[in-house]
């Protein structure tokens, strides 16, 4: 039963903000972030990265 509840808890993913790392959620017009309110495409000259920079701990 435990190992059942370690897969199900591994398996849940949630799609991230590419800006600020927020949850995104699927709405009427699209999807977009929760905490900054971007789409999920946005793409700016300030705050363009690549995924793998996305995938990576930044770290201070």
């Amino acid at each position: 039963m435990i190992d059942k509840l370690k897969k199900e808890n591994t398996l849940k993913q949630t799609a991230k903000c590419k800006h600020c790392g927020g949850p995104l959620r699927d709405y009427r017009y699209g999807v977009s972030c929760l905490m900054c309110g971007r789409a999920e495409d946005h793409i700016c000259e300030r705050c363009r990265y690549s995924e793998e920079e996305l995938m990576t701990k930044k770290v201070a």
